[in-house]
């Protein structure tokens, strides 16, 4: 056994140095290659250097599910001797560095790379298990930044490298450190400074205003924490006897005298009571004084700190010292005027005679409250329940119960707190309560102008249902005996109206056959009146067929005849060319000429017809001359028929005015109406064209002396291909007046007309006249079947 061991060992020797060989090969071939290094960064290359931006940027959920590894260079700014934790700082912010071995010992001003893996705290990003903590160098420490006061903005600047400054209003000594209650303005912030010695703590620091360095990173109550007490400057001194200043009186105050060179004053007053929302009531020379109770450091172990025996302080076993209703106090605070009430900021209270006056609260009514709310007085008053709402407070302890209530014509909201190992009150709807408490101002924006704020469910005494209740609670018995009552009336009624019953099915029978005899009418009705529809619409039908074949046969009589003729006259110009002389060939051109122009005119009617019916057509009012036009018309007409016919231009009154009128639509109005005029008129009868203007409206009227519509025509005379039966032997399509009407109904005019057999015919149209062009529009007009003579 003893060789087998020396074997053994002597085996395991010769490992370990072998290995131990090859190590040094190793290095002494890593060192002889350039590659060896880079080699083994491969294998788990450092990070990059992060800036601390960055790393406080990360998310709770990107730190959670995502292993990270970061490298901060920066300068250290604290360390916290107990836990070696330590805060560096680059130029973009600061952060918290948890060393994985806490034998790593830095020094503010020192610059260090921290390489480790990325936790979250409860407020930021952090660094976590750091493997590796390289000096670099000493460094200054990052100029101080002024740390913002306000709670919202504080975050700014969070772990970097502050100062900030404040009265000491209390200091609570620790292990190895000191921590702080500082006031500065309406800000109330604690500040821990590390490295302080046993006995370190100085009466007269109390009140001193002192300006401390350090990191902003919120621990606790803590918003500050400084390395040591190097960090700390006091700027003024403080006092050991703080309450040793003469009282002022509160009504200076309110005035607005104070003294210039104290933040803080004193005032003489008697405790009344206190409520959570309201704070501290207390009645200095009849002025209602509200103080705000600056809250003390937590202690622990009974230590007192330096802050004198004032009221209230909470202790670590539970006992509280406080004031009792009644005390005659001193109250030290920073005065402030809400709405002409006084308030004492930050204050501290000292008593000085327990028990000194006897307080009573003031009877009242909602009335007298409603005219004179009289905030923060003690009043008690008497009020019916209206509603009563219970908000469980976990963070306090305690139930808050919200009630409305009601006196007389005034509603009212009052509340009370109630700790939550106590009874709660229940209280029903309708009953009569006396309630003491604080008035206070009303909820904003509500109807309310007070609301009553009561110190403990002691102030709070049911009295009675109101008589208002009572009556509600009698109802149900009431209305019992009405029942009864009710019933016995019904069933004498019911006998009666079994007789009534009967009747009314009689009558209900009777209706029932004027019903259906009155349906049976409707249904008669309803089958004449689809018969009438059924008979309109085979009329329109026939009418439709009437008006094709009318169609059919006009444009086939009127087109072949210029056809035929234009056939003939090219055929002898073709043919007997050369034995025709130039004038015979001239009469023959010149017919060809007339019926292309006829046919061309027949089909320029049928195109503006077909242009009017699908709306394509539309009318634009712009700047016109009326008798210009008038004028330039009747020229180019004479000129056209050879001057058949004289026309004589009539212009009215009323024609300076300025007029929009849509020139193409009144060109195919007066055209048609003058081209109809000269057909079916003698040769040589005159034709009088008058125009004039009435408002806002614009006149034209042609008159002829033809031969007339016939009476039996003039109801369609608007109808398409419809010519009146005296024409004769005259051309004509039948569309010349159906153009003239739409483009008359497109311009939102109307047209008349007068007319005698044989003595001649004169047609009216009436077109509004705008006073500025406007944009082009479509008449709605729902188009009927309407045509002209032409």
């Amino acid at each position: 056994m003893r060789l087998f061991a020396i074997i053994t060992l002597a085996v395991l020797t010769s490992v370990f140095f072998a290995a131990a060989a090859s190590s040094v090969d190793s290095d002494a071939s890593a060192e002889g290659r350039p590659d060896a290094a880079a080699e083994t960064q491969k294998i788990r290359p450092p990070p990059e250097i992060t800036p601390v931006r960055d790393l406080l940027g990360l998310t709770r959920e990107a730190v959670s599910t995502t292993s990270m590894r970061v490298c901060v260079e920066g300068v250290v700014t604290l360390q916290e001797p107990a836990r070696h934790w330590f805060y560096v700082q680059d130029a973009t912010g600061g952060a918290l560095v948890v060393p994985g071995s806490y034998g790593m010992i830095v020094q503010p001003g020192q610059k260090v790379r921290v390489t480790g893996a990325v936790g979250y705290g409860i407020f930021a990003p952090y660094v976590e298990m750091a493997e590796k903590v390289e000096p670099l160098g000493e460094a200054p420490l990052p100029e101080p930044k002024s740390l913002p006061l306000e709670p919202q903005n504080r975050n700014k600047l969070f772990g970097q490298f502050v100062e900030i400054e404040g009265y000491v209003r209390d200091v609570l000594p620790g292990i190895s450190y000191v921590t702080f209650l500082l006031v500065n303005g309406t800000s109330t912030f604690g500040v821990r400074v590390n490295g302080a010695p046993p006995g370190a703590v100085r009466p007269d620091w109390f009140e001193a205003r002192i300006r401390v360095r350090g990191v902003n990173w919120p621990e606790g109550q803590n918003i500050l924490q400084a390395h040591s007490m190097e960090f700390l400057e006091t700027l003024s001194e403080g006092t050991t006897r703080p309450f040793d200043r003469p009282f002022m009186k509160a009504a200076d105050l309110i005035d607005g005298q104070r003294p210039d060179n104290d933040r803080r004053v004193k005032i003489s007053a008697h405790f009344v009571g206190s409520e959570r929302d309201a704070g501290w009531m207390y009645e200095s020379d009849g002025v209602v004084v509200r103080v705000a109770v600056l809250p003390v450091l937590p202690r622990s172990g009974g230590q007192p700190g330096i802050m004198p025996n004032m009221a209230p302080v909470q202790w670590a076993d539970g006992r509280t010292r406080a004031v009792a209703v009644g005390d005659e106090v001193a109250v030290l605070g920073e005065p402030l005027l809400e709405n002409g009430s006084l308030v004492m900021q930050n204050a501290q209270v000292l008593v000085v005679k327990s028990g000194a006056v006897s307080v009573m609260p003031r009877p009242t009514t909602a009335s007298a409250l409603a005219a004179t709310p009289d905030i923060h007085r003690l009043v008690r008053l008497t009020a019916e329940m209206v509603s009563m709402k219970s908000s469980p407070l976990p963070v306090l302890q305690a139930v808050r119960h919200d009630m409305e209530l009601r006196d007389g014509p005034v509603t009212f909201p009052a509340h009370i707190y109630v700790s939550a190992g106590k009874e709660q009150p229940s209280i029903e709807r309708g009953y009569l309560v006396e309630l003491t408490g604080f008035v206070v101002e009303g909820r904003p924006g509500a109807r309310q102008p007070f609301a009553i704020a009561m110190p403990s469910d002691a102030e709070l005494r049911v009295l009675r249902l109101s008589a208002h209740a009572q009556l509600v609670r009698m109802l149900p018995w009431i209305g019992a005996g009405a029942l009864v009552l009710l019933g016995a009336v019904g069933w004498i009624v019911a006998l009666q109206r079994k007789v009534m019953f009967q009747k009314r099915e009689v009558v209900m029978r009777e209706a029932l056959r004027r019903e259906l005899e009155q349906r049976v009418e409707e249904r008669t009705n309803e089958l004449d009146r689809t018969r009438q529809d059924l008979e309109r619409a085979l009329s329109a039908e026939k009418e439709l067929g009437q008006l094709k074949s009318r169609f059919v046969s006009i444009v086939s009589h009127e087109f072949r005849t210029p056809l035929a003729v234009i056939g003939s006259s090219a055929e002898i110009v073709e043919r007997y060319h050369d034995r025709l002389s130039s004038g015979q060939r001239g009469e023959h051109i010149e017919s060809i000429v007339k019926n292309v122009r006829r046919m061309a005119c027949m089909m320029e009617d049928a195109l503006v017809l077909s242009r009017l019916d699908s709306s394509a057509l539309a009318c634009r009012p712009r700047h016109l001359d009326p008798v210009a036009l008038c004028t330039r018309l009747v020229d180019e007409m004479t000129s056209a028929s050879e001057r058949r016919n004289p026309v004589r231009v009539e212009a009215g009154a009323g024609l300076e005015k300025p007029a929009c009128l849509d020139e193409t639509l009144l060109r195919h109005m007066l055209a048609n109406l003058l081209g109809n005029a000269s057909k079916y008129s003698p040769q040589g009868s005159p034709v009088t064209l008058r125009v004039w203007r009435e408002g806002d409206e614009a006149h034209f009227e042609v008159e002829d002396q033809g031969i007339g519509i016939p009476e039996a025509d003039q109801a369609r005379i608007f109808e398409a291909f419809h010519r009146a039966e005296n024409v004769g032997k005259i051309k004509g399509t039948g569309l010349g007046l159906v153009i003239t009407k739409r483009c008359c109904d497109l311009h939102g005019g109307r047209i008349t007309f007068v007319s005698r057999l044989g003595e001649g015919t004169c047609f009216h149209i009436v077109i509004p006249c705008h006073e500025k062009p406007a944009q082009a529009f479509v008449s709605t007009v729902v188009n009927t079947s309407s045509g002209h003579t032409s």
